[in-house]
């Protein structure tokens, strides 16, 4: 694993606040989020845990993989058969039981806020600054996505089992510090 600093500001963030509301208080879940906007909007974010049982990574792919293929947003520029070429089986049909992988395009966000130097002191950009997104042009199934993440946290973490989201948060805005 890379050696990564946790810096001081980072440190003394507070955690978001996590809520975990009962099957009742979550059967009107609008409700329940006006019940908790006073202690969350203290943080700017939160977290809340449905009262729900896990749904099996089987079924989450296939529900994913059919919202994708539904999806306009993937522009006729997108060539669907090269896309899925690469998840296709030795006997040349598709995987996922003879339907095609749905496929979908990545794209980036500029991070953060970009300084200015006015006679020799640095000041923060006003905060009406956009900035752009785009779509890198990658194209992936979610099984590739996967592989790829999967091998982009080995070559970063190593073989570690549990990291804390404290180094993973770190990591993220050292990386997003480094980038040109």
């Amino acid at each position: 694993m890379r050696d990564v600093e946790i810096p001081n500001w980072l440190k003394g963030l507070p955690l978001a606040p996590e809520f975990r509301p009962t099957d009742t208080e979550f059967a009107d879940p609008i409700a329940y989020i006006s019940k908790i906007e006073k202690k969350a909007s203290a943080f700017g974010i939160c977290k809340v845990i449905p009262p729900l049982p896990k749904p099996s990574k089987k079924y989450v792919l296939a529900n994913i993989n059919k919202s994708l293929s539904k999806c306009p947003e993937l522009g006729s520029d997108v060539i669907l058969s090269d896309a899925c070429s690469s998840s296709k089986t030795d006997n040349g049909d598709k995987g996922n039981d003879g339907e095609a992988w749905a496929v979908f395009t990545t794209r980036q966000q500029e991070l953060g806020q970009s300084a200015r130097r006015t006679k020799g002191s640095v000041q923060p950009q006003p905060s009406t600054v956009h900035k752009q997104v785009w779509q890198s042009g990658e194209v992936y199934t979610l099984e590739q996505f996967e592989s790829k993440s999967k091998a982009f946290a080995r070559s970063q973490l190593g073989m570690v089992k549990e990291v804390s989201p404290l180094l993973i948060e770190a990591m993220f805005w050292k990386a997003a510090s480094e980038k040109p």
